[in-house]
């Protein structure tokens, strides 16, 4: 799997998971609703290592940051066990 930066999970506890390679892909987007706009920016990111207990609820950041204001919320999470070449975790986070 192609990666293109680390991250660090942080879990509801306050303990962290530190992910040396993940893909991180930022989704920037305005919903407009009948009263005006809003932020409706996401990301979606992969981690091959499907060792690494992830759940709904958590936050991850770019990089070593574990600064919960500078992470998103984690809303959905898929263990993806195809096969051993193609094993990966994804994230869904806003």
């Amino acid at each position: 799997m192609k990666t293109n930066t680390d991250c660090t999970i942080i879990h509801a506890d306050g303990s962290t998971t530190y992910v040396p390679a993940c893909m991180w892909q930022d989704v920037e987007a305005i919903e407009v609703k009948k009263y005006g706009a809003e932020n409706a920016d996401s990301a979606a990111i992969y981690i091959a290592d499907t060792s690494i207990t992830v759940e709904k609820g958590d936050s991850i950041a770019k990089g070593t940051e574990t600064d919960l204001h500078n992470a998103l919320l984690i809303t959905s999470v898929s263990y993806k066990n195809y096969s051993a070449s193609l094993n990966h975790i994804q994230i869904g986070a806003k």
